[in-house]
């Protein structure tokens, strides 16, 4: 009877375990792409940055079976600063659009963002 207790007791932990890991998500907050002062300033030129991050152990379609982010929430920001760092002088952008490609690989993906828009002094 002993044994069967701890069996039961193995099985409810792992299950519960595996419930947890399939059920917490990654999640980034808010980039702000263009800021209100940026709209009146005067545009230097127009320029693109580019970052990626991957998810290793991820499943396509399915956002539950996400494992391992690399670099994955902060692509947006990093695209951005990329945009705004390729222009000496530069102190923000306006005018933006956002492109996004996806890389489905054997045990995960990469995502790439292109942030593309006039830079301003």
């Amino acid at each position: 009877m002993i044994y069967y207790r701890n069996l039961k007791n193995l099985v409810l932990r792992s299950t519960f375990l595996l419930l947890s890991i399939f059920l917490i998500h990654c999640h980034s907050g808010e980039v702000m792409l263009m800021n209100e002062n940026n709209t009146e300033r005067e545009v230097i030129t127009r320029a693109s940055g580019e970052a990626c991050g991957s998810k290793i152990l991820s499943v396509p379609g399915a956002m539950i079976l996400d494992f391992i982010p690399i670099r994955f929430n902060s692509r947006m920001e990093r695209a951005l600063q990329n945009a705004i760092l390729s222009v000496p002088g530069a102190k923000g952008i306006k005018n933006v659009t956002v492109e996004e490609t996806w890389y489905y690989w054997l045990l995960g993906h990469t995502r790439c963002v292109i942030i593309t828009g006039d830079v301003v002094k």
